[in-house]
This record gives structure tokens, sequence and C-alpha cells, in this order.
């Protein structure tokens, strides 16, 4: 290219020489080639090296918990050892189900005399009031893409007021739930939290130091059913209108740091207090992004206080090993270092809440409404937070000064010719999006293959799995990309130019993903930031005459980029921990290897793109290529091989399994049909596939597809993405308390009025679906009816009560039908399991976790 080295130069120019000026090689009249670095496996380590490096930056920060050995405590500090104490007597009970004398009773009785042991034994500085609610209610919950009735009665709350003498009518929440799923004793989840919170009362309790405002501990006794225990307080309790903010304490694994993932909404003050308040920050703007999309199957009673409350608030929760989260895992024995993590969530909810209640908002906080905010912590040692606004100025800066760095730089290179340069940069570029695409298309196509084949999960257990199956991969493709550059696009030109062309090349493509990022307003776009800044500001510092040897450019290059690829590696690994035990629970409809391995794709590029370019300083790079191609395929055979199977006794499949006695009505209330069966959940896409005598169990797909509900207890408008079969048993022996009492039933004309009664369990259902000729006009429960399956859900606490529903419709037909399907779920009731139930249990692989239910549903037809 003799425009880029335009001017003859009689002398020789020595790259080795560390006085090589930059200029040398661009004006050299002759065709410069490198001098290698590396033979083939010094390059295969150096990578291996480097990516192991950065690695171990990542897990250490991901893992880094505060000490608590050289601790010395007072009465006056908290204290981890007395909340373990605490956390062992919660857990001790078992699972913890709303209605269960074990949630009911135990639990309440505990905590309740607890707080009364606290109260007594502090000092008179600050007034500690407990108030044990007991509260029935109903909503509508819009959840997973549907909406169902939620009605609750006799559901209790503990309800602990801390503050000030004087009276204070501003109050801050702190909010945990002490119930756990059936067969859960939710020793993470959430029982760790609410040891957290009586060590905090006990804290306040001792402080000679007045609270400026009140502290309320929401010790709630319904969470999972879902969220009726947080809507029971906010919408009833006498205490609910002081409240200002709330913090809520969450877990979707066991232990580790507790991460801040929602907050506000629009109110940027609470994050800017908790970055000022936190001993060890730790959250990101991204999970807050990825969970109010939905694609997480979960969610928390922050939903409750802001929708219903319309209180701003913060949203907190524990993710590490989230293989235990909702199974009889979830112990005290799964919490890797309690006492770090128990210090890590007590002393920062304990300065964050003393931060709140003293800061000028708390007060009147919808006057400091102020749009959305961009978080997010570096490494677990400084917390980051600015505006939306600011973050967008930031990103066009970033862009701005990217863009004048590379136009710097190109206009160095081109001695006066800039176009031919310019057309090499973006061949340079295009190559890196031609692979970046190869690369996305190919790990997605190997997601799909897996799946076909029925492989998918390989890596649930053994997460290094993913290194072989799709990190490697793309890694692959921008060594290639690397070598591509180099050898054909870049061509005859001086070496120097090749190797800044190239790292060109990668600033430019993620600062166009940064300019889309600005375009559509994505406040993650801060990842972005960070990979295009630091290499921006390196270009301009050399654009503007600070020349070296362009190994130590190069060199340099990499080293700065490195802080952008731990970053990746950092939040990297968070993402990983959080997504892959996800793929476990979000059914048998999404393809896990689709999500991981698009994942994977672009932390692997992002991490791995700046770092690629050392390759071309490998001698003989095609061998470090099949060494790294020979690795991949080493993965199909460990896809296909016992290492590759996804489940053990530590990272068990969900396997639902519910006793079910089922009758069917007439219109004239005679029973047309009974049986009795074994109907098998499974909660992700392998399902019953890995169970060989569930193989050819009965599948419901025909029958749903003309029963919306296939004539089974669903508890909930999830039943599109969880799959299910059945084996004929002979019938439970259950007490059978569901019962369906008609009040009233009248037709007139078309106008249909039809009001009836129903009983049965603590956990139950009522399903109405209109048939032909059929609309339905209203109903007594607090949301719309539709003219499909209107589903509602019933939760009783104490004591069972029945529920009277009623109904309108027209009928456009007399012979037009309506059905009402009504069910009662068994979650604690194993004493009445057959001998026939307790056998087939015992069937399932080790590898199992089964949670197992009885139940007995009734359909009717009016």
């Amino acid at each position: 290219m003799a425009e880029i080295r335009r001017r003859n130069v009689a002398r020789s120019v020595d790259l080795n020489d560390s006085d090589f000026d930059m200029d040398d090689a661009v004006d050299d009249d002759r065709v410069l080639e490198p001098t290698f670095l590396f033979s083939p496996l010094s390059g295969f380590v150096l990578l291996l090296m480097w990516s192991s490096a950065i690695f171990m930056i990542g897990l250490y920060f991901n893992d880094k918990l505060p000490a608590t050995d050289s601790d010395v405590l007072t009465k006056f500090d908290f204290k981890p050892d007395n909340v373990l104490q605490d956390l062992k007597v919660l857990s001790s009970f078992g699972p913890k189900v709303t209605g269960s004398p074990a949630n009911e009773y135990e639990a309440v009785n505990f905590l309740r005399d607890r707080i009364f042991d606290i109260k007594s034994n502090g000092l008179p500085t600050n007034e500690i009031s407990l108030d044990l609610q007991k509260v029935s209610g109903k909503f509508p919950l819009h959840i997973f893409s549907n909406t169902y009735v939620i009605t609750y009665e006799n559901i209790q709350n503990i309800v602990v007021k801390v503050g000030p003498k004087r009276m204070s009518n501003y109050s801050l929440l702190i909010n945990c739930h002490f119930d756990s799923v059936p067969t859960s004793p939710g020793a993470s989840d959430d029982g760790l939290n609410c040891a957290v919170m009586l060590e905090m009362i006990r804290v306040f309790s001792m402080s000679p130091k007045k609270l400026p405002h009140n502290i309320i501990f929401l010790f709630n006794g319904a969470e999972e059913n879902p969220l009726i225990g947080s809507h029971g307080f906010i919408t009833e309790h006498k205490w609910a209108h002081e409240i200002k903010a709330f913090i809520n304490l969450e877990s979707c694994g066991a232990g580790g740091r507790e991460v801040l993932f929602q907050a506000g909404p629009n109110h940027p003050w609470l994050i800017k207090t908790y970055g000022e308040a936190a001993k060890y920050p730790s959250g990101v703007v991204t999970a807050e992004e990825i969970f109010q999309s939905g694609l997480i199957p979960s969610d928390t009673d922050f939903r409750i206080f802001r929708d219903f409350g319309h209180i701003p608030g913060l949203d907190f929760a524990h993710c590490k090993n989230g293989y235990v989260y909702h199974t009889k895992f979830d112990n005290i024995e799964s919490i890797e270092s309690p006492h770090g993590v128990i210090k890590h969530t007590g002393e920062n909810i304990l300065s964050l809440s003393k931060a709140l209640l003293s800061s000028k908002e708390f007060i009147n906080p919808s006057s400091y409404q102020a749009g959305k905010q961009v978080y997010f912590d570096l490494f677990g040692l400084v917390f980051i937070n600015y505006s939306d606004d600011f973050g967008t100025s930031l990103n066009v800066i970033t862009l701005f000064l990217s863009l004048l760095g590379i136009s710097l730089t190109i206009s160095m290179l081109s001695s006066g010719n800039i176009f031919e340069v310019i057309v090499k940069l973006l061949m340079a570029l295009s190559s890196l999006m031609t692979f970046f695409i190869i690369t996305v298309c190919y790990n997605l196509f190997i997601a799909f293959a897996i799946d076909l084949f029925g492989y998918s999960l390989s890596w649930y257990t053994n997460i290094g799995v993913l290194v072989l199956i799709y990190i490697i991969p793309s890694i692959f493709m921008m060594v290639i990309n690397t070598i591509v550059v180099d050898k054909w696009i870049m061509g005859n030109i001086a070496f120097n130019a090749k190797i800044q062309l190239s790292c060109l090349s990668i600033q430019l493509l993620w600062t166009l993903f940064l300019f889309a990022s600005i375009f559509l307003n994505v406040r993650s776009s801060f990842i972005l930031m960070v990979i295009v800044l630091p290499c921006a500001l390196w270009t301009l510092i050399t654009a503007f005459g600070i020349r070296g040897n362009r190994k130590l450019w190069h060199a340099l290059f990499i080293l700065i980029s490195s802080f952008s690829s731990a970053m990746i590696c950092y939040y990297g690994i968070t993402s990983l921990r959080l997504f892959i035990p996800i793929t476990g629970r979000m059914g048998i409809t999404k393809n896990p290897e689709f999500i991981i391995s698009l994942l994977t794709s672009l932390l692997s590029v992002a991490a791995f793109s700046y770092v690629a370019t050392l390759f071309v300083h490998v001698k003989k790079q095609w061998v470090v290529l099949k060494i790294m191609f020979a690795l991949h395929l080493m993965s199909f055979l460990i896809v296909i091989s016992p290492f590759g199977f996804p489940f053990s006794f530590e990272t068990p499949q969900r396997i639902f399994v519910t006793h079910v006695n089922r009758q069917f009505f007439n219109s004239q209330l005679s029973t047309e049909y009974s049986d009795s069966l074994f109907w098998i959940q499974s909660m992700e896409r392998r399902g019953w596939n890995l169970i060989p005598f569930l193989r050819k169990a009965q599948r419901l797909d025909d029958f749903c597809a003309k029963n919306g509900y296939c004539g089974l207890p669903w508890f909930s408008k999830v039943r599109e993405s969880i799959g299910s079969t059945c084996i004929p048993s002979a019938s439970h022996n259950v007490n059978d308390e569901t019962k369906l009492e008609i009040i009233s039933k009248e037709l007139i004309g078309k106008e249909f009025h039809l009001e009836f009664k129903i009983s049965g369990s603590d956990h139950m259902g009522l399903i109405i679906t209109p048939l032909e000729n059929v609309t339905l006009l209203g109903w007594n429960l607090p949301s719309q009816v539709t003219q499909t399956s209107n589903v509602v859900s019933f939760v009783q606490g104490l004591h069972n009560s029945s529920q009277t529903i009623l109904l309108e419709a027209s009928k456009n037909t007399p012979d037009s039908r309506i059905k009402v399907e009504v069910y009662s779920l068994y979650f604690h009731h194993d004493k009445h399991y057959s001998s026939d139930f307790h056998n087939f249990l015992k069937k399932f692989p080790k590898w199992s976790h089964i949670s197992p239910a009885l139940a007995v549903y009734k359909s009717y037809v009016f």
C-alpha cells in the first residue's frame, strides 16, 4: 500500500529497537514483517494464563465477603452469631407453608417471643411496639403474562415499630418473609433476612442514640403464595400510611452478597443514599432491567409496595447457589461462609436504614422524584451511580472521545492520504462484525443441535463444560478475525500500522454498539462505556504525540483493555450464577441452550476481542487454532457422556408430584366420572425423559388442548411452560373438605345469575370458563372477567372458611354452559399419603428433588 508508506526513507528501521517511532513504520518504504514473540505453545499458554487471571479476578471479587474472625464486638454492635442462632431455630421448624402449624404457630410464636425478649432487655432510648396482624383481602395479580385473582384470609404478619419516644409520623419499612415453599426449610429464602432483622431490632434497642424517625420491621407470613402478606400489610395495617420508603430483603439462592437489583421507581435519592451508606456495595442496573423484563420467573414484595402502596424502595437478594432455591437443600449447611454473609447483609442494611432516616428526602420523598438512575459497583469496592440523563451525556462524551481518538490515529497513520487508511479500517471492522455474527450464529446452531438431540443442560452441574461448548468457539472466531485482518485485509503495510488499525477496528465496533445503546436509551449501556472509554483515552494519548516501542504500545493497549475484560468477567460470573440455576426451573417451552449460548457468546467476545490481537505475535497461528478446535470437538463427547449429565444430588432436577382425586359432575350435579392419578410436572427442558419409568406415562397435551386447565389443580396460570404427565393410581385418603354449594341459580331470558359457596383446604383454586354461546358479564371479585378461563387462588392462614362467589352471564341458548372447577391442595399433609404414593415417590432417582402434594379436584357445569 504505497500511500501509507508514502515517503522514501533511506535509513533502516529496527522494530525491536526500544526507541522505535511509529512514524518510522508508517513512512518506511519496505514492508515491515512482525518479529514473532511466541511459539504456538507459549501463545496458547499465554491466552490460557491471561484468561485464568481475568477469571480469577472476577471470581475473587464475586465471592469476597467481610472477614469476621478478628471482630471484637460489644452489646451495641451487630453480632452475626446472634443471627445464626436465630436462623437455626427458624430453620428447625422445617417447611413453613402458609396455613401449616409450622408457619402459623411455631414460627409466629418464636418470632413474637424473641421480639418480646429483645424489648425487655433493651434500653429505654427508643420505643418498641409489636403488633400481630391477622388480615384478609383480595386483589388481581398480573404475573408471567397472565392475570389471576388472589383471595386470602387470616394471614399473619408480625409487625414491629422501633422509633423515638416522641411520636414521629414518618417510617421506613424493612420487609422479610418467614414462610417457605413446601419441602424447603427456607434458611436463605428468607429466614436469614428475618434473623438479620431480629438482630437489627436488638441493636436499635441497645442504642443510646434516639432514632430520628421510625423503622417498621415487617415479618411477613405469606410471601410464597404469592405476595399476599405484603399486600395485607400495605393495604390494611394501621401503620402503613406512615411509610415513606422501604427495603425489601429476598433470596433466590443460598448466601453470597445481597445484590441491589431493583430501585425506585424514579427516586434516585434512594440509590445515592445506598451508595454513600453501604460498607460493602453490590448492585447493578442491568439486573433491574433483566428482572423487570419478565425473563426471570420470579417476583418479590417490591411490586406490592410499589403498585399498591405507591412507595419507593430498594430490593435486595442473595443470589449465590441458586440450585437450592425452593428445595429441601435451602438449609444453613448450604450457605457458604454464613458469618461473612450475615455481616455483609447486616452491616449494609443497618447503615443504610440509619442513612435513609437521616436523609433530607425521607420526610417528603415525592418531592425528589427525578427519573431513573444508572448504578453499578466496581468489584464490590466502589458504588457508582448517576442519573439516566447524565449517563446519556457520559456515553455521548465517550462516543466522541473514541471517534476523535480513532480519527486522529487514522490521520497520523495516513501521513496525508487518509482515504485508503479509512478503507482498511472499515474492511477490518466489516471482518470483525462478520465474525461476531458468525460466532453468535454458530453458537446458536450448536445450542439448537444439542437441544434437538436431547442433550440440553449438559453444563447445568459442570459449568466448565460451557468453556468448551460456547466460549472456546467465540475466542476461536476472534482469533481467526485477527489472522484474516493481519494476513489478507491489511496486506503489505507497516506492521505497527496493522496492529493499530486492528485494535481501532475493535474499538470502533464497541463504539458503534455504544451509539446504538444511546439511541435505545438502555441504562445498561454503561457496560459498553466501560469497554470503550479506557481504550479511547489511550488512543487519544498516543495520537497526541506520545511515541513508543510498538510492542510496548500494543502491550499497554491490551493491559488497559484488561480492566474492561475484568469488569465483563465480574458481571459475567454474577450473570451465569443467576441464570444457570434458573434454567432448571424455566419450563419446557424455553430452550435454555439459546439463552446460555447467547449470553456466553456476548460475554466472551466482550472480554476477549482486544486480547485476541495478541495472536499477530504468535508463530504458526493455525496450530493454536487446531488446539482450540480439538478442545471444542471434545465438548460434544462430554455432552453425551455421564460428565454431561445435567443433575446431581447438590444440583437436583425439580419435579412436582401431586396425588389427585378427581370428580366430574353433570348439570344435575351427579357424578359422571371419577378417577385418581399421580400428576407429574417437570420444571425444565429435559423433563421426564431422564426418568425411564415416566417415558411411557400418559401425556396431557391433547386433553389440555380441549380443556384449558387439563382437568387438573393448577395453582397459577403458568401451565403453558410446565411439562405434565400422569399415571393412573388408587385414590388417597385425605379428608375431603372440598365442597361447592349452590345458594341460588336463576335464568331470566338470556341473563344467568349464579351464587355458590366453596370450601376446602388452606390452598384452594377456582377456575370459571364460559363454554360455547356464553358471555361472562361480571362477578364479585376485584378484576374484570374474561371470556377465557378466569382463575382464582384462595389462601388461608389460621382458620379455613368458605368463599361466596356471585357470577353473572349471558346465555344465548338454554343449553349453554359455564364450567366451574374447584380444587384443594394439601401441601403439609404427608401423614395422609397412601402407601402407593409413598412407593411411587421412592422410584425417583436421588438427583431429583420432589415436591409432593395431595389434591382434590371437582368439575361442574351450570
